[in-house]
């Protein structure tokens, strides 16, 4: 049983939505979803029904509201399908009520002072296997080419990661068209390169490069098997050819989840889901990225250690006792022999983000402790209650080729004794080398630059002079006397450090690595667990940690850390280790640092 908000509007929407008896397909599911709450679901999907029923109190009872609901677009689509034969089975079209939800709100919101334009343009639709998303989509595609959204000469174009996966939707509405007389009507060709109607509409699959898509006009880009895309190029291409002849053009991200966590299916997914979390939170006004419409079924982060529970699995699976069977996913599951097959059921089947199979910190563990401490950092960077706390330099120096990271660490009280570890991290990376690294890496350093997470260095070395400068930045805004470093290489900044009173020789404090830093690495491993990790959403330390793996040494309990792959980054996790021994014993003869107050160079 979900509970409503507690923002008084809801009631308000509820009693609104609960007077009348007359609504339509669309709206129906979401009265059964968010106020009868006989259809279990995600809590992202039971937010995407909030939304909608929201709006229509809005429309009613909210003069300067700038949208109207005209559902009679997805009844269009409604009688549409009856024309469809589904060839595999020979049967009809089945349109489940979770399509029609999604239907009616994507064509049925609209702009008040404009009818004729829709509200969205972008739908993130994350589903388990075995929904029939390829099946909706290649529907939705033969509308879209016939002039549902209300633009002249349609177009719609199919894009996947590799070739064979931008086929699948357009052969399975080709197939459509070749088992129904009716469509054929309505259509010209039909062959393995293109679909075209007699209005002069067209359906294309395209290949993943920029070119593919320069020079035309889309109204629809399905961005297929998105966990897959390695970058954004198909999307950026898509953005840029908006024309303004064209008022409505959609981009579909179709996908199931993955274990990229640095990808950029993942970092769009998380970015949705904190909209649409906003606007649920701030139910008076609209969310200036309303546009986007989120429909990601999945298991919940709290159902994570509970994943066992088939109770639980129709969250990720919405068509389950259609086009899925219970029986099914239940043998599927007691076939799960290994790590692997078990990280294949829990994406594929379950709706969950995954990290890879011999990473040793489980991605929920991080973002369960990201989430526990963000309120609470926040307002310690708000009421500036940091400059009361020490915090400590962690750095991690690489090769003049590699990346740097520079890490600071706090110590925050909480009444429990159990303070939260807080970490502000930077990484430093050759501007000339971004783009390759990007490829190789697989991770967006351009967008974390943006995000202020990675700086670039003019040229195709690190110059450390970016780095001495940081920290000097850094030390004057913050209550920051010591720095603990990885003794490798670091003598080539530490004199500079010295020599400018940066910082001073007591508080410069070498910290030895390998299987010395095992004692630190068992602590923040503890207090991961009881979440009180605070990583303020920074991707690349979110990334960085996802990328541990670690190796048994067989003497005395100690570990190795590694890297999960040669192509993964852990420096800044390195670096986080680095300046958190600091707030221990590490060894007998090493400084001890109290916590919260620190000391320099003392006991």
């Amino acid at each position: 049983m979900r509970v409503p908000p507690k923002n008084p509007i809801w009631k308000k929407v509820f009693d609104f939505i609960s007077s009348k008896t007359q609504w339509d397909e669309g709206t129906r599911y979401a009265i059964d979803v968010c106020i009868l709450q006989n259809i279990e679901t995600s809590k992202m999907i039971y937010y995407a029904c909030l939304r909608h029923l929201l709006f229509l109190y809005h429309e009613k009872h909210t003069a300067d509201f700038p949208l109207i609901y005209d559902p009679k677009w997805g009844y269009k689509i409604d009688k549409f399908v009856e024309n469809i034969i589904v060839p595999e089975i020979n049967a009809p079209f089945i349109n489940p009520r979770f399509r029609q939800f999604q239907s009616y709100f994507l064509l049925g919101w609209r702009h008040k002072n404009n009818p004729a334009k829709l509200l969205t343009k972008e739908v993130f639709d994350v589903e388990a296997r075995k929904q029939w998303k390829s099946s909706y989509w290649a529907m939705f595609m033969l509308a879209t080419s016939l002039g549902i959204l209300g633009d002249g000469m349609p177009q719609a174009f199919i894009c996947g990661p590799q070739k064979d996966t931008s086929k699948i939707p357009y052969e399975t509405a080709k197939k459509y068209i070749q088992k129904s007389p009716k469509l054929q009507l309505f259509f010209k060709k039909w062959n393995t390169l293109r679909i075209e109607t007699k209005d002069g509409g067209e359906i294309r699959h395209l290949s993943f490069e920029k070119s593919a898509i320069e020079g035309k006009n889309p109204s629809l880009i399905i961005l297929t098997e998105y966990h897959l895309h390695t970058d954004d190029t198909m999307q950026e291409s898509a953005v840029s050819s908006r024309n303004t002849s064209r008022q409505n053009q959609l981009i579909i991200y179709d996908t199931t989840k993955g274990h990229d966590v640095s990808g950029v299916c993942y970092r769009r997914e998380m970015s949705y889901k904190k909209y649409l979390e906003e606007q649920i939170l701030k139910p008076h006004e609209l969310h200036k990225n309303a546009s986007i419409f989120l429909f990601c079924a999945e298991l919940d982060l709290e159902d994570y250690d509970d994943w066992k529970n088939p109770n639980l699995w129709i969250k990720a699976n919405p068509n389950l006792h259609v086009s899925v069977s219970l029986d099914d996913l239940i043998d599927e599951f007691n076939k799960i022999d290994s790590i692997a097959s078990e990280i294949e059921f829990k994406i594929k089947r379950l709706g969950m983000w995954v990290g890879a199979s011999n990473a040793y910190f489980p991605l929920k563990t991080i973002l369960d402790s990201n989430e526990a401490t963000k309120d609470i950092v926040k307002n310690i960077l708000k009421t500036n209650q940091i400059m009361n706390l020490r915090g400590i330099f962690g750095v991690d120096l690489s090769s003049i080729r590699d990346t740097t990271a520079v890490v600071i660490q706090w110590e925050i009280p909480q009444a429990d004794g159990e303070s939260i570890w807080y970490y502000e991290g930077m990484n430093f990376i050759p501007e000339n080398l971004a783009v390759k690294k990007e490829k190789v890496d697989q991770v967006p350093y351009r967008e974390w630059a943006k995000k202020g997470w990675i700086t670039f260095i003019p040229g195709d070395v690190i110059d450390y002079e970016y780095i001495i400068k940081y920290i000097e930045e850094k030390k004057k805004q913050y209550n920051i006397n010591t720095l603990g470093y990885d003794p490798w290489q670091f003598n080539i900044i530490k004199q500079t450090l010295l020599k400018n009173n940066i910082i001073y020789e007591r508080d410069v404090v070498p910290i030895p690595q390998g299987v010395k830093l095992t004692p630190i690495f068992k602590e923040f491993d503890r207090k991961l667990a009881l979440k009180k990790i605070a990583f303020m959403d920074n991707l690349v330390l979110i990334d960085h940690l996802t990328n541990v793996s670690i190796k048994q040494t067989n003497v005395s309990d100690n570990i190795l850390i590694q890297k999960v792959s040669g192509a993964n980054r852990i420096d800044g996790f390195i670096a986080m280790l680095i300046a958190s021994s600091l707030r221990i014993d590490v060894e007998p003869t090493a400084k001890a640092i109290n916590p919260h107050i620190i000391v320099p160079g003392g006991n």
